[in-house]
């Protein structure tokens, strides 16, 4: 599951870094998503961040 939100935090911070100065992610929530990409984010934060959870299918 951790590997599936890393994947995720890249990819949005690829999108990210695509749109440049009409990205909506502010610098906090990017700080996030390198956090989850490096691995300095606890378990906790995997379940309750939408941020990252949004995109997440089950199936």
């Amino acid at each position: 599951m951790k590997k599936c939100f890393k994947t995720l935090a890249k990819e949005k911070l690829s999108i990210h870094q695509l749109s440049g100065t009409d990205s909506h992610l502010s610098v906090f929530e990017v700080a996030q998503l390198f956090d989850v990409i490096t691995g300095k984010s606890d378990n906790h934060f995997f379940l309750t961040n939408t941020l990252v959870s949004n995109g997440i299918c089950l199936n």
